[in-house]
Parts: C-alpha cells; structure tokens; sequence
C-alpha cells in the first residue's frame, strides 16, 4: 500500500484518507452531460441547463412527476452551484429540494447542511444538522457535519464526544473509522488520527484477508 505523510510522517494507505473525503462521499455526478464552452468553469453549463429543465412548461396532469423531477433537478443544481462555490445559492437548492416532495433522506440533508457550513450560515446548519439527526441518529455523514459544526463554534469537546460515540457504535467499520481520523487530523491531533488510521488499515487488512 501507498504511504501519506501526515505531520511529517508516514501513515499506511493513502487511500484511507482519500476515501474519507466528503467530497468523495457526498458527491453527486452531473445530471446533464458538459460539454462546455471554452473559457467556463466547471459546473457553469449544468447550471445553466439544469436553471432551464427547472422553468420548463407545466402541466397539472404532470403534477407528481413533476414534483419528483423538481427534487432530483435541485439536488443536481445544488452541487452545480457547489462546483462554482456558490454556496447560498446551493444551499437555496437543496433546501428548496428538501421541502419538495416527501421526506427527505439524509443524504439530502446532509448535502443541505454541507452547504449552509460552506455558506457561512453555521447557527442555521447547526439547528438543521440536529433536526436531521433525530430521524438518522447514527448517520455518519451527519454526525461528523455536526462534529465540524461544534468545533466551528469553539466545542471540540463535544466535536470529540459525537465522533467517539459514533466509533464505538461502529468500531469494525472503516468508513466510520476514516471519518473520526479525519476528523482529528482536520483538529491537527495527529497522534490520535494516526492512531485511527492504523485500526481501519488493521480492519482492513483482516476484512480481506491479509
């Protein structure tokens, strides 16, 4: 396995920090296909294409099918916006889409959240965060965007304690192992996040046998 170093040392398995990226984990492909005109950023064409799918002609016959395409349309308008670090407007979109149609899931949420974090709008994101976590109390997406959010407003210790608890309620699972080391590194607790990177490398390593 490839090494990373992390605070001027060796840790096994770039991978393992990779993979626990949310941007890895939270994203979403493109609805619509880019090509894209010389000279605009990534994301500029799907912005414009998915704004034109949202304002197309209506017909009430339509109206369940159109409620549906409207979330998945605003999901995808939503990480479009993200690409070009609109973040108010994503998190417009996406909160729009969790108010349309049913209940929305916590991947949805999650996205929703992520956005209102990146748009600066932390008290909104906490409130939001804690809202989604009483239907997905165990969802580790949203668990470790609460994490961030608490150590946003100067709480590592409760940072700490939510994403503990969620390791010891998932202690042989390596996603949940990536989350809480990433956690402490972004913390630049290094020992610690070394310290968890080598247990998910050792469950790892017995979940494939070697």
């Amino acid at each position: 396995a490839a090494d990373v170093i992390v605070h001027d040392r060796l840790v096994p398995d770039a991978g393992l920090i990779l993979r626990a990226t949310l941007d890895d984990h939270l994203g979403i492909a493109p609805l619509v296909e880019e090509p894209r005109p010389l000279g605009t950023r990534p994301g500029s064409a799907n912005v414009a294409e998915l704004e034109r799918l949202m304002n197309r002609p209506r017909r009430p016959e339509n109206a369940e099918k159109d409620t549906r395409d409207d979330r998945t349309l605003l999901v995808h308008l939503g990480a479009a916006y993200q690409r070009l670090d609109r973040h108010r407007d994503a998190a417009d979109a996406f909160g729009r889409a969790k108010a349309t149609g049913g209940e929305p899931d916590a991947a949805l949420l999650g996205h929703y959240v992520e956005a209102l974090l990146l748009a600066k709008n932390t008290e909104r994101a906490l409130t939001e965060v804690r809202a989604a976590r009483k239907r997905f109390a165990d969802d580790a997406d949203l668990t470790s965007l609460e994490a961030n959010l608490l150590e946003e407003r100067g709480d590592p210790a409760g940072a700490r304690a939510l994403m503990e608890g969620l390791r010891s309620k998932s202690p042989q699972e390596v996603d949940v192992l990536l989350r809480v080391a990433q956690f402490h590194q972004r913390a630049k607790r290094f020992t610690d996040a070394e310290d968890v990177l080598r247990q998910a490398e050792a469950m790892r390593n017995n979940e494939y046998g070697q």
